[in-house]
């Protein structure tokens, strides 16, 4: 078993992120399992309340979410997207917000990195070329600076050589 100073800065952010998830969603699960109780709905068999459950206290059907997303787009005449779509917008944006492969590898949960770069290279190729117009637009930038405290030093020679002496 993996130690917590064994974990890499990343993952223990991760973790750390999901400690607040983790204890609210115990906290949800005591008060389904209050509710049920009182409307006389008996918990699971091991006594262990799911987080996520129909009005009855059973699993929801596999494919319930994307039932609803179904519904959801339809009524309020969105663009088709399914869960697994929100799941690479995610990546996509994380990498846009500036996080490292590493952060996004470890974010996603793939065990080896190779599996982010091969589903998200056309992610870090733009981003790649961002990186490449920032650094043309310094250098750019470095260059008319140079260019012009150029200018200011031959102006001051320029005035040096016609300032007379005061005697």
């Amino acid at each position: 078993m993996q130690t917590y100073s064994a974990l890499d800065k990343s993952s223990i952010a991760y973790l750390r992120h999901l400690i607040p998830l983790k204890k609210e969603g115990k906290r949800w699960q005591l008060k389904q399992k209050e509710y049920f109780l009182k409307m006389g709905i008996k918990p699971t068999k091991d006594g262990e309340q799911l987080l996520f459950v129909s009005e009855e206290n059973k699993p929801l059907y596999l494919d319930y979410v994307n039932h609803n997303l179904k519904i959801i787009i339809k009524e309020h005449h969105l663009k088709r997207i399914t869960p697994h779509g929100f799941r690479h917008t995610h990546c996509s944006l994380l990498f846009e917000s500036g996080a490292s492969i590493k952060e996004v590898q470890v974010r996603l949960g793939h065990t080896d990195i190779k599996t982010t770069m091969d589903i998200y290279t056309h992610v870090t190729k733009r981003q790649t070329e961002e990186t490449a117009n920032r650094f043309a637009d310094f250098m750019s930038a470095t260059d008319e600076n140079y260019a012009n405290s150029q200018k200011v030093k031959s102006m001051v020679k320029t005035e040096k050589k016609q300032t007379i002496p005061i005697r």
